[in-house]
């Protein structure tokens, strides 16, 4: 992943505690991991301002939950399902 995303100027920085995810199996989390950065990737390789393209991967506890927040740069501006604006 960092091949490709290095090779088109990503900035792609991770913060994670690894134990969280080792009752996980490889597979499921290949899977969530991978297409969450996938989507990220593609939107980072449109045409913009190669300054802002970033990745941020975050993987941490939040009560008894346990978070992968995935962030990436977005120009523009969004609504959430209903909304107008």
């Amino acid at each position: 992943m960092c091949n490709q995303s290095c090779h088109h100027g990503i900035t792609f920085t991770v913060v994670a505690d690894g134990k969280l995810l080792s009752y996980l199996h490889v597979m499921d989390l290949c899977t969530i991991l991978g297409n969450a950065l996938d989507n990220a990737i593609e939107y980072e390789l449109q045409p913009k301002n190669p300054e802002t393209r970033m990745i941020h991967v975050k993987i941490f506890r939040k009560k008894k939950f346990i978070c992968i927040l995935v962030e990436n740069y977005y120009e523009g501006s969004w609504n959430r399902k209903g909304e107008k604006g």
